[in-house]
């Protein structure tokens, strides 16, 4: 908090000069507010925080401005800050000028936090408005999810405590190499457990034959595609056991990482299906938008 102070001290004072010399630099300082979202990241944690913060701002402050509450884009939250400066009074002291500018510099660059808890990294990846969960539905009822699994998320999964040691963190890390991971489930708009869904009207089958049929045929029905054409190879496939109680059907996958040893920039997941429309959905993550999410906060070691 202490050093996010020192820095907005700073900026402020810079802030302040250009904003009394004249009118047309003001604009710098506007452009400066709007291109804030370089700094934070495109989470909905840092959404929730911005758009908190400025409610905090306009009801202390007594601004008078049209708040954006729908929260969908934090670019547009932080174009507000032009608003917010046409509103503060700028006839006072340069010294409260620059506190001023310092106390909604601080609450920003509070916001903007690039490290989050355990639970909050784990809340807002498996969010359903998460960029690492996609959907398709294969009929009016059955439905298929495919979720990208982070790193960080996998290690979240294996350590499950809320302090993530710093040494424990590699080693897991190191021992998922470089393979991606993808959960892909089988789910009904219901609730009801797709298995059970599947079965309605099919007395000749039961739930162990369905159950082996999703684990016998997937592995082979799932096309990864990374990079736009680098096919790549699934090298683990597990069907999780829900014994029924479950809304999901899950499998977890892992595939090879791009033949040229290259970082993947994109992943496509072609799914061919086999249990009901036989077509082709289609799921595609990118690297850019998954590497947004806010860091995992570790603890010394």
């Amino acid at each position: 908090m202490f050093g996010s102070l020192a820095q907005a001290l700073k900026l402020a004072m810079n802030l302040g000069r250009v904003w009394l010399s004249s009118r047309h630099t003001r604009s710098y300082v506007f452009s400066a507010f709007k291109n804030l979202n370089l700094v934070c990241r495109s989470s909905a944690k840092a959404r929730f925080n911005v758009n908190h913060n400025l409610k905090l701002l306009k009801r202390k402050c007594k601004l008078k401005f049209k708040l954006n509450e729908d929260g969908s884009s934090l670019t547009n939250a932080l174009c507000l800050m032009p608003s917010i400066f046409k509103n503060l009074n700028f006839n006072k002291s340069p010294l409260t000028l620059t506190l001023t500018l310092a106390l909604t510099l601080t609450v920003f660059l509070s916001s903007c936090s690039k490290s989050v808890m355990p639970s909050e990294y784990a809340a807002l990846v498996s969010s359903a408005e998460s960029v690492c969960i996609q959907k398709q539905c294969l009929d009016n009822e059955l439905c298929v999810r495919a979720f990208y699994k982070p790193h960080d998320f996998l290690v979240l999964n294996e350590v499950r405590s809320e302090e993530v040691n710093r040494d424990d963190y590699l080693r897991i890390k190191e021992e998922l190499g470089d393979l991606i991971y993808v959960t892909f489930s089988y789910y009904t708009n219901s609730g009801e457990n797709p298995v059970q869904y599947l079965l309605t009207g099919e007395p000749e089958l039961n739930r162990q034959a369905v159950r082996q049929l999703i684990e016998t045929n997937i592995a082979h029905s799932i096309t990864a595609v990374a990079n736009g054409s680098d096919t790549l190879s699934c090298v683990i496939h597990h069907l999780e056991q829900t014994y029924g109680m479950s809304p999901y059907e899950s499998v977890n996958l892992a595939f090879s990482a791009p033949s040229d040893g290259s970082d993947w920039q994109s992943i496509t997941l072609h799914y061919h299906d086999f249990l009901r429309s036989q077509e082709t959905k289609t799921f595609h993550f990118n690297k850019s938008d998954i590497d947004r999410l806010p860091s995992l906060k570790l603890q010394r070691s």
